[in-house]
Parts: C-alpha cells; sequence; structure tokens
C-alpha cells in the first residue's frame, strides 16, 4: 500500500493528540507534553498550509475572528442555567479543582495550557476535521475534493464526531457547524482562525475571571 504523506500529515498530529490524551494523566504537565508531540507532527504542514492560504490572509480573519466570537458566546451563556451545567455537560460539574489552577499547576503550565489549546490543538483538529476528514468523507482521493464543495451526510458527521469529543456536545455540535460553514465559505484559513479565537479568548476568560470549569 503506497505512503500518503498528505494524508499521514493530516492525521498523525491529531491522533498523537487522542493516544496521549488516553495513556497520560488529566494534568497541566501532560496537556504541555501532549502540545509539544502534537506542534512537533504538525511543524510540516505549515508551509503548505502558507501556500494554499496566499492572499486570503485577510479574508480569513475578517469571517474567522466573528465567527470564533460568536461560538465564544455560544460555549459560555448557557453555563448560567443549573439545569445546563448538571444536564448538557458529560459527567457534570465537577467538584474537585482543576488541574490547571495556578495553586496547582503554576503560571508556566497555565500559559502553556492557554498556548496549546489556541495554538496547537485548535488547528490540528481543524485540519483533521474540516481539511481532511470532510473530504476524506466524499472521496477516498480526497486531496480532489474542494474545500468549498457542501455534502450534507461529510457536514453532519464531521460535525457529529467533533462534538462527541467535547463534554459539552450540544455546543460543541453548533460550534462545530459554525468551523465547517467558515471552512467551505471561506476556506481552512478561516476556520483555524475562528477556532484560534474561540479558544485564545475563552483561555483568558478562565484565567481572568478563575472560572476553571471550562478547563
Amino acid at each position: 500500500m503506497r505512503f500518503d504523506r498528505e494524508s499521514f500529515y493530516a492525521i498523525a498530529p491529531f491522533a498523537a493528540w487522542i493516544l496521549l490524551m488516553t495513556l497520560l494523566p488529566a494534568s497541566a504537565g501532560s496537556y504541555a507534553l501532549r502540545s509539544a508531540c502534537a506542534a512537533a507532527l504538525a511543524l510540516p504542514l505549515l508551509p503548505r498550509l502558507f501556500n494554499q492560504s496566499k492572499g486570503v490572509y485577510a479574508r480569513s480573519l475578517m469571517f474567522g475572528v466573528p465567527a470564533g466570537l460568536l461560538v465564544l458566546v455560544l460555549w459560555i451563556a448557557p453555563e448560567r442555567f443549573e439545569w445546563y451545567r448538571e444536564w448538557m455537560v458529560v459527567g457534570g460539574m465537577s467538584a474537585e479543582p482543576s488541574p490547571y489552577e495556578p495553586t496547582l499547576a503554576g503560571w508556566p503550565l497555565v500559559i502553556a495550557k492557554l498556548i496549546g489549546s489556541a495554538f496547537v490543538i485548535a488547528p490540528i483538529e481543524e485540519l483533521f476535521f474540516r481539511n481532511y476528514l470532510y473530504r476524506r468523507l466524499q472521496d477516498r482521493q480526497w486531496q480532489a475534493v474542494s474545500p468549498s464543495r457542501f455534502d450534507a451526510s461529510a457536514f453532519f458527521w464531521t460535525v457529529a464526531l467533533f462534538a462527541l469529543e467535547h463534554n459539552r456536545i450540544a455546543v460543541a455540535a453548533l460550534a462545530g457547524a459554525i468551523y465547517s460553514a467558515a471552512a467551505i465559505r471561506h476556506g481552512i484559513g478561516a476556520a483555524i482562525v475562528a477556532h484560534i479565537t474561540t479558544n485564545f479568548a475563552l483561555g483568558l476568560w478562565v484565567i481572568c475571571r478563575g472560572d476553571w470549569a471550562f478547563w
């Protein structure tokens, strides 16, 4: 079987992230290690991503930032309702202290969590779900499928699988739909910008307000 370099680079960083998340304990140090390993595997993708994105940076920012902020509002707003926290968050709201609280993790690992969530896992998820999986579900020769081509089945399954990766499944499904729409309408760069915006702004919210339950 012929080695598919493009598929490997699209899958490997995300697969490594999931594998390490399964094997390592839920701690700030483990998160930093996962971020470092996934980032190292994603590095070969950067030149390709930059080449694909030439001339569309402004459009990615123009549509990606508002989309990311919309997801942020959808992610945070329902938390004010007790029924939502009890029934719509998988596993419920833990009474245990978050492993990312500065008193437990230390500020260097808190900052590592912020950087990893925004600038490592967010792009990696977009490159896997929106750039690879969405197109792969349409055709085995996924590189021949235009990212702007809409396919309802691929759209649904990409959103559903993305949602199942998170403990807030309902809002994660909405987020996945928004990121997918951004990728189809404005390119994968817009989806990446949107996801980075959401995760970075959420991280700042968590740190500034001490709302560690989101992490």
